[in-house]
């Protein structure tokens, strides 16, 4: 509820979403919006919101940093 560890949730979160994208890009060769809206671009997104969670540290109301 108050986000206890949550930069480590969110670099770990990087981890997967990394592995998505590598997987759809060069496995699955998928291109950056894809084929009826299977590309990468959703992916990507998640990674910039998880980064924005790393460097501002999760807000005010995080009990644990």
């Amino acid at each position: 509820m108050f986000g206890g560890l949550i930069q480590l949730a969110a670099l770990g979160l990087i981890v997967i979403g990394l592995g998505a994208i590598q997987s759809k890009t060069l496995v699955w060769h998928t291109g950056f919006w894809g084929e009826k809206g299977f590309g990468w671009h959703y992916d990507l997104m998640l990674l910039g919101m998880n980064l924005v969670i790393v460097f501002t540290g999760g807000g005010r109301w995080v009990l644990l940093q």
